[in-house]
């Protein structure tokens, strides 16, 4: 990257079920205020603003132009970026190359999702291709039962090892005031969840959520004189193809390709050998 780049403040709103005191654009304005409280900035400060949605779970329509409000982009240049679920990653990704490239020094970047005025399901299940797609008629639970069957099929994986990993993300969630759940489960409790569709169970899914975040990028300088304890970003990389029915069901080190393909050339830009041992958490 031509520039360094840092994260200098993050704000989030609680996360819940119904947010019915709050609009969208009074939610996200309340991630906004938070980000820049712990910036210690103002909107003014702000060169550009990243708004990140998936605007048709809501129903509706450009959200980056009617939200101006609440997101604090009035005036400024700005976009939106929609990336399905890895939007938050997306536009992170976005906001450093936008001040690594010296285009912009300050960056707002803001992901949210107002689940309870929209219908997921529907909408993903509107959007498959009755052949190539179909498992997405199913809508994310479609997908995630389709891989989890064929990785334990492929890799010899029990139902056990995800509960493990049903159980951290809980934990985890218990430690974050703002998370929308914060259950404390053991892996016989993800075990014995109902049944949503093979090998996925209730504890294993997410819950569909109301909430926002933001967080401010920017460069060296401004860190430095901004944030005591800057987090610096050292590299990022992002691979993309187009996943079809066959590509879901197919887990093996030749599809789907592009988790291979990133890691390897982040592992290359950090001098990874080992990422086992390297990372903390992946």
């Amino acid at each position: 990257m031509k520039r360094n780049v840092a994260i200098i403040g993050g704000g989030q709103t609680y996360h819940a079920a119904r947010r019915h005191d709050v609009n969208q654009v009074e939610m996200v304005n309340e991630a906004v205020r938070a980000a820049l409280e712990d910036a210690q900035m103002t909107i003014d400060e702000i060169d550009t603003v990243l708004l990140g949605n998936m605007e048709f779970f809501e129903g509706t329509h450009i959200t980056d132009c009617w939200m101006v409000d609440g997101s604090g982009v009035y005036g400024k240049p700005g976009f939106k970026i929609t990336t399905g679920g890895t939007v938050g990653a997306t536009i992170t990704c976005a906001g450093v190359h936008h001040v690594a490239s010296g285009l912009f020094d300050k960056v707002l970047c803001i992901g949210f999702e107002k689940q309870e005025e929209g219908d997921t399901g529907a909408i993903l299940s509107g959007v498959a291709h009755p052949l190539f797609g179909r498992s997405l008629a199913g809508a994310a639970v479609g997908y995630f039962a389709m891989m989890g069957s064929s990785y334990m099929a492929t890799w010899g994986a029990k139902e056990e090892h995800s509960a493990m990993v049903a159980v951290k993300a809980r934990q985890n969630a218990r430690k974050n005031e703002y998370a929308h759940l914060k259950l404390d489960i053991t892996i016989e409790d993800a075990l014995n969840s109902r049944m949503l569709a093979y090998p996925i169970r209730m504890l294993d899914m997410c819950p569909a959520s109301n909430g926002a975040c933001a967080m401010i990028l920017a460069d060296e300088k401004t860190a430095k004189d901004r944030c005591k304890n800057p987090v610096w970003v050292r590299a990022m990389d992002a691979a993309h193809n187009e996943q079809f029915e066959l590509s879901w069901c197919d887990v093996t080190d030749t599809r789907p390709k592009f988790s291979t393909e990133s890691a390897s050339r982040i592992y290359k830009k950090l001098g990874v050998t080992d990422p086992a041992t390297y990372f903390d958490v992946f």
